[in-house]
């Protein structure tokens, strides 16, 4: 697995601080099968997994017990699958969103945290097959998570 991160935060204050973290990882499987015989083996694939994501963020001290977050976030993922002797099988996927986020921890004592966040964004998520036969499926649309 080859992966890279960063974080860069600057801090404004004791109080609060901005920053921006990026994360992206490249995973690489092959499994062959090993008998001559067998036929669709599910030890006999390839796969390529690729992600990354960009995160820039505000975190404001509301007061002794609160901490508050704003930010936007990007994710990418990708899923190159190939079985190797069942083609129809075989796909690209791709989850991409962009998502607003907002979030307050309230500290209860010193170890424990409620956190309470609301997540609104806009995802893609592709299946594009390499089979002609398998219909590839698109859906964009909005979605929002409380937490």
């Amino acid at each position: 697995m080859d992966g890279t991160d960063a974080v860069i935060d600057y801090h404004f204050s004791k109080n609060h601080l901005t920053g921006l973290s990026w994360r992206n990882f490249d995973i690489h499987k092959r499994r062959e099968k090993t008998s001559p015989n067998e036929d669709a083996s599910p030890d006999n694939r390839d796969q390529r997994i690729l992600y990354s994501f960009i995160d820039l963020y505000w975190l404001q001290q509301l007061s002794d017990n609160y901490h508050g977050t704003i930010g936007v976030r990007e994710d990418h993922f990708r899923n190159f699958f190939r079985q190797l002797d069942l083609v129809k099988n075989s796909y690209d996927f791709h989850l991409w969103t962009l998502q607003f986020y907002g979030i307050v921890r309230h500290q209860t004592s010193v170890n424990r945290f409620w956190e309470y966040a609301l997540y609104a964004g806009d995802t893609e998520k592709v299946t594009n097959y390499i089979n002609e036969e398998n219909e590839n499926d698109k859906k964009r649309k909005p979605e929002a998570k409380l937490r």
